[in-house]
């Protein structure tokens, strides 16, 4: 744990950068846990067309640690090994009515690459649970996990380090210099009073430091889903765990949860933006409560491998990609297409049935979490009491929205856990 304000950018470890990023993009070329399937034209047929864009993300193990060796008088650096856990597209989010009037837990309201990264992992998290609970042996192992003798989780192996890819600098606060220098209008430059509320993303630029939405476009209906700039600033408090997977993992390891790395292209840094959004702006050595004690800082490593296979950075001269990819190669049954906050082909107006509805949706976590531990629903009735439930989860997330100061309201998607179908 850090108080003081530390240097978010490393553009000395690049290497590790390249490596990280390497392990996402060589599935994308060749996606091997799928040749030869039906799968595999579904993945493919996922990718940016030829005439549209999208942001690429992944989340990476590491195993093993940098060991530095001399050979003939020459350093050398041996890297850990590199596992792809999530691979992930996407750019779309909803707009809080939408979410408000239609979706009681089915529809997924953020779809950047980064956030439906971090809820597949989550998602890979409790199918391992699952697993090993399974298991008929002694063998408490899972693919990424293993279980203690106190009946919770941690990682099977200690060595491990999680690191994202992505392929674009994160929307918000992390990237205010690169979508500034694309407006050419003056009103985005115009100063606005700032209250309790984010502010949208691609306005007012003159506002540096504050929590803001997505999308930013003015004439865009109004969504109340964080930036990906504010959600992995977030991430630093509370891990990667979300509430259907913190109560699972053993209290002594949930360490072994947080990003250690976020990897973007070197030319999309700039290293002013991301200093400020993840380090200067918290003042922890100022903050009133024991928040700091949760607080894990991750690097922001650039990597300068050469132009990317599809359009997997943004183009204004190019159309929005409308899908997502959601792809795991741990469990290759939790293939994706999404659309509109469903799975592509089916209907997101009005009623939205179950099977309409993506494995990363609210209502499919939670069910996940009934099956694991049937126990925690007692005297719970909806998800929202579901989450107010995850004392230690709840503390952590309302002592750093004091910190961001603006960080504002949230979407109401409440449901009645195991509602009708």
């Amino acid at each position: 744990m850090r108080v003081d304000p530390w240097k978010v950018y490393d553009p000395s470890n690049i290497e590790q950068g390249n490596q990280i990023a390497q392990c996402v993009l060589n599935f994308i070329n060749d996606p091997l846990t799928l040749k030869g399937t039906k799968s595999q034209s579904t993945f493919e047929n996922a990718l940016p067309k030829i005439n549209e864009y999208t942001v690429l993300s992944g989340i990476v193990a590491l195993q093993g640690k940098t060991v530095e060796k001399t050979l003939k008088k020459r350093k050398t650096n041996t890297m850990p090994q590199t596992y792809l856990l999530t691979l992930t597209t996407g750019l779309k989010v909803l707009p809080a009515e939408k979410i408000h009037t239609q979706s009681r837990g089915r529809l997924l309201h953020d779809m950047h690459a980064e956030i439906l990264s971090i809820r597949l992992f989550n998602l890979i998290l409790l199918e391992d649970i699952k697993r090993i609970n399974d298991c008929s042996d002694n063998d408490r192992c899972g693919k990424i996990l293993r279980q203690n003798r106190n009946g919770l989780f941690q990682l099977r192996d200690s060595t491990i380090k999680l690191a994202m890819f992505v392929t674009e600098a994160p929307c918000g606060d992390a990237s205010l210099e690169n979508i500034s220098s694309r407006s050419s209008s003056n009103v985005d430059w115009k100063d606005e009073k700032c209250g309790l509320e984010p502010i949208r993303g691609r306005s007012f630029f003159n506002r540096k430091g504050l929590v803001r939405t997505k999308p930013g476009r003015r004439d865009s209906q109004k969504s109340l889903s964080k930036s990906c700039s504010d959600k992995l600033c977030m991430k630093q408090f509370t891990s990667l765990l979300n509430s259907t997977t913190f109560s699972f993992i053993d209290p002594a390891y949930r360490y072994q949860f947080y990003l250690e790395y976020i990897v973007i292209p070197e030319e999309s840094i700039s290293p002013v933006d991301v200093q400020r959004c993840f380090s200067d702006r918290l003042n922890l050595d100022k903050s009133e409560t024991n928040i700091q004690d949760y607080f894990h800082a991750f690097k922001i490593l650039p990597t300068e491998l050469p132009d990317f296979p599809y359009q997997f950075k943004l183009n204004n001269s190019l159309n929005a990609c409308a899908t997502s990819l959601v792809y795991s190669p741990v469990y290759p049954n939790m293939l994706e297409v999404i659309n509109k906050g469903v799975l592509n082909g089916r209907s997101s107006k009005k009623h939205i049935n179950k099977e309409a509805s993506s494995q990363l949706c609210r209502e499919a976590l939670f069910e996940r979490v009934a099956e694991l531990n049937s126990n925690c629903f007692e005297n719970i009735k909806t998800y929202s009491n579901f989450k107010g439930s995850i004392k230690e989860l709840r503390k952590i997330k309302e002592g750093a929205k004091k910190i961001f100061k603006n960080w504002g309201e949230s979407t109401i998607d409440d449901f009645t856990i195991r509602g009708e179908s």
